[in-house]
């Protein structure tokens, strides 16, 4: 996939106009998301970053075509705060 769908930076910030997401310049923006899993479960922290650097996963994430990403988190998470052991996120120093 191509990554024209990214969003140029200078047209920031976003927001909408009835049904419609438009930049700075009013024009229409198309969001093609990703969905990035896993700090809802047991190690609350998305999957992935104990094996490869989160800069990668961004530059992997755009270079698909994708402009956004969906992160799941927990209610657990929020109220209990917890640790986030090293090894889940050993690439990520």
């Amino acid at each position: 996939m191509a990554t024209s769908n990214l969003i140029d930076q200078s047209t920031l910030p976003l927001t909408t106009l009835g049904s419609r997401i438009i930049n700075n310049r009013s024009d229409p923006v198309k969001l093609a998301c990703v969905n990035w899993y896993g700090a809802h479960m047991d190690r609350f922290v998305v999957d992935g970053l104990d094996e490869t650097h989160i800069d990668t996963i961004a530059e992997d994430i755009a270079s698909d075509g994708f402009n956004c990403v969906r992160l799941v988190y927990s209610l657990e998470q929020y109220y209990s705060d917890p640790v986030v052991t090293d090894d889940a996120i050993s690439a990520n120093p």
